[in-house]
């Protein structure tokens, strides 16, 4: 008697599991997650909240200061190019409960601008703005990645 499962669906399976066992994108110990969220991580357990943007190249002309901390960078992909905007809601932040990375999903101008690994300080923070009614200004990249959060009391007038 055969088995109703094809083999290659089997394999298929297997191969999306995979996240279970580590093979997941940047779901690891830290591997794949970009340098300057790792920077973001660390800054959001150290510093007020309110400066976390100007750490990461708002007075830069826009681009981000890291350094290499030992990994070659990739030279190849173009400049990032980095956008500055009033999010307008919280998508589904997901608090961080032991053996599950945390995840927020910040809706700017329309779209959903994903920070993939906060600190939970950055998740109250960011939850608490919206509720008192501060306005939460995101810096992200052309792939819809956040750079740089910083919270206002009032929204200047444009």
């Amino acid at each position: 008697m055969t088995s109703f499962v094809p083999q290659q669906f089997e394999q298929d399976m297997g191969q999306g599991l995979g996240m279970s066992q580590g093979q997941g994108q940047g779901f690891g110990q830290g591997q794949g997650v970009p340098q300057h969220l790792q920077q973001l991580h660390q800054l959001g357990q150290q510093q007020p909240f309110q400066s976390l943007l100007q750490q990461f190249g708002r007075h830069q002309g826009g681009q981000a200061q890291t350094q290499p901390q030992g990994q070659p960078q990739p030279q190849a992909q173009p400049q990032a190019q980095y956008f500055v905007a009033y999010a307008t809601a919280v998508q589904a932040p997901i608090a961080a409960f032991p053996g599950i990375e945390a995840a927020m999903t910040l809706v700017v101008n329309g779209r959903q601008v994903r920070l993939p690994h906060p600190s939970q300080f950055v998740i109250e923070r960011v939850l608490s703005a919206f509720h008192h009614g501060q306005f939460v200004r995101v810096a992200y990249d052309d792939r819809m990645m956040v750079k740089g959060i910083e919270i206002e009391a009032s929204r200047p007038v444009q």
